[in-house]
């Protein structure tokens, strides 16, 4: 669920001042904690997770392949994309958690090099994130932005439950769910 667990982000060390955040998305890495488990993920992000702008007021996170992020990078806002490592991939690293493909939209726990984690972890680990880290003070909104296999997650994980953070709005959009790629087996 949301509440358990820490997050750990060495961008906790401060923030700089404000900066236009609609360049490229950049790839890096973030590690999240989850109920005492740590772990990393790679991230596509509009600004440097460690040296975050001040004033961010919006954070949007997408969600699934074929998602055009250029809408979303207006100024002040963050864009993350997280990405569900799949085996083979070669930037694997031992701490990171890897899916067999679509086995994360179905909120399964990763069964490569890092065995365990939920995917639905990764989600409420962004969550998290943004409530705590000082650069997202001014946070008022967040969009969970999903498409195809990223909109199925975020219907899984709205459907749990896991309940708002309370310090700022958080809004789900999904586009075109692949509910036929992600049936039970």
């Amino acid at each position: 669920m949301f509440g358990s667990g820490a997050l750990t982000c060495s961008g906790f060390l401060g923030a700089r001042s404000p900066v236009d955040t609609r360049g490229k998305l950049t790839t890096q890495f973030m590690r999240l904690v989850i109920d005492d488990t740590a772990f990393a993920i790679l991230v596509r992000a509009s600004a440097d997770l460690y040296n975050l702008p001040t004033g961010l007021s919006r954070a949007v996170i997408l969600f699934g392949a074929d998602l055009d992020e250029r809408p979303y990078q207006v100024e002040g806002a963050l864009v993350i994309t997280p990405v569900f490592l799949e085996p083979g991939d070669p930037r694997i690293q031992p701490d990171m958690p890897v899916w067999q493909v679509g086995d994360w939209a179905r909120g399964e726990r990763s069964g490569f090099a890092l065995k365990g984690v939920c995917a639905l972890a990764v989600v409420d680990g962004l969550l998290r994130y943004l409530t705590h880290h000082p650069a997202f003070a001014d946070l008022q909104g967040v969009e969970l932005v999903g498409h195809g296999l990223g909109a199925e997650l975020l219907r899984r994980h709205a459907a749990r439950g896991a309940g708002n953070p309370g310090r700022f709005r958080l809004r789900y959009r999904l586009q075109r769910p692949a509910v036929q790629a992600v049936t039970p087996r």
